[in-house]
């Protein structure tokens, strides 16, 4: 599929928005980058959690609202409506933001599978 996939937070090392934007910009002008949809995925665990905080995230970098895509459920699996809609959605040249890599899922092992499948399929 050749997707980029960034995350604002990797791993155990805290990154500040701020740095996360200004690292996507410096990539996408020395490499001339132009990707075709910026997307964002952000998720909580249940329905009485709050998504705001990621979603006020994608916006300050620019993210379209049309094009933040959310899901209220667990991160156990890959089964989940609104992240299959947008598994669907991405093309060649996308660009897929996520807050943090925990906000993928919640198994290490199958977050570096998902990931792959995004990038390289």
């Amino acid at each position: 599929m050749s997707v980029k996939v960034y995350f604002f937070e990797i791993l155990h090392y805290n990154i500040c928005i701020e740095k996360c934007i200004e690292k996507i910009t410096k990539i996408q002008k020395t490499k001339k980058e132009i990707f075709m949809t910026t997307y964002a995925y952000a998720r909580v665990s249940t329905v009485e959690q709050n998504l705001d905080r990621q979603i006020d995230s994608f916006l300050e970098y620019g993210v379209a609202k049309k094009n933040i895509i959310c899901d209220k459920c667990s991160g156990k699996d890959f089964e989940r409506k609104n992240y299959e809609k947008l598994m669907k959605k991405l093309k060649k040249g996308d660009l897929l933001i996520i807050k943090s890599i925990d906000r993928l899922g919640r198994n290490y092992q199958a977050i570096i599978d998902e990931w792959k499948k995004i990038i390289y399929q």
